[in-house]
């Protein structure tokens, strides 16, 4: 019997074995070293500064009041409506204080903040006097939001204060979105007598047009349009003339163009 030539593949089925990892290179360890020394000496001499840095405060402070320069005065130009108690208060501004260390800085945002300061102005008079310069807003007119009133200013800035009905006497716009389109409506509206002598005040509806209310003996409401309400007032003057509408009518309707509509 004839056996045949048989074959036999060993399959190798043991895994390559891995690589060990190579010992980290002396350099490495020497960069690492060094850069911990870096850290580690920033570190120190960060603490080191600030505490110099509070260290030398503390002796210019003192040299300031030894020598006399600290604030002794405080003048304040062009207050008329800040109340002076409220303005040294809020402005952080103690007498004897060293006046060189005094930041004007933060001394201006604060006094910016206050309500009817339009522009501040901070200087330092060596060697003892501290001198605030104010540009005050001038209240225009009334704004009423829900139950909310503002006075506006003459630049159109809303001033929020906490008894805006000592200026009853202001003309008042009524509405959201009226602040913004306040100043322009009524220095147009001013240019109309008629008018004018009888406001009582003046609604932006929907945040697009005015309806004037009058305080005559009608309360009569005059609906503008939206767009062109001057056209509209000159419209109203001419047919004034003629007819005496605000002394006749309770509604005119001045929405449609070339038209005058009335109401009793």
């Amino acid at each position: 019997m004839v056996q045949g030539n048989m074959r036999i593949h060993h399959q190798n089925n043991t895994r390559p074995k891995r690589s060990l990892p190579k010992r980290l290179s002396k350099k490495f360890w020497l960069y690492l070293v060094i850069g911990c020394l870096v850290l580690a000496t920033l570190a120190f001499i960060w603490r080191k500064l600030d505490a110099w840095g509070h260290q030398l405060d503390v002796f210019m402070n003192k040299l300031q009041r030894q020598t006399g320069f600290v604030v002794e005065e405080v003048l304040v130009d062009g207050r008329q409506k800040t109340d002076k108690n409220h303005l040294l208060k809020t402005a952080k501004i103690h007498l004897k204080r060293p006046i060189l260390s005094l930041p004007l800085s933060e001394v201006h945002d604060r006094i910016q903040s206050l309500p009817w300061v339009h522009e501040a102005g901070v200087e330092r008079h060596l060697p003892d006097t501290i001198l605030i310069r104010l540009k005050e807003h001038v209240p225009f007119a009334l704004w009423q939001a829900g139950q909310k009133v503002s006075l506006i200013s003459s630049d159109g800035k809303e001033i929020r204060i906490e008894n805006p009905d000592h200026y009853a006497g202001l003309p008042k716009v009524v509405g959201v979105g009226a602040l913004a389109q306040a100043k322009p409506f009524l220095v147009t509206l001013e240019k109309y007598p008629k008018v004018w002598k009888n406001f009582h005040y003046a609604q932006f509806v929907g945040k697009r047009r005015w309806t004037i209310f009058l305080k005559n003996n009608l309360k009569t409401r005059i609906d503008l349009p939206e767009k062109n309400y001057v056209s509209a007032l000159e419209r109203l003057q001419k047919y004034e003339k003629k007819h005496k509408a605000t002394e006749r009518f309770k509604h005119i309707d001045l929405r449609l163009k070339d038209k005058v509509i009335v109401k009793k």
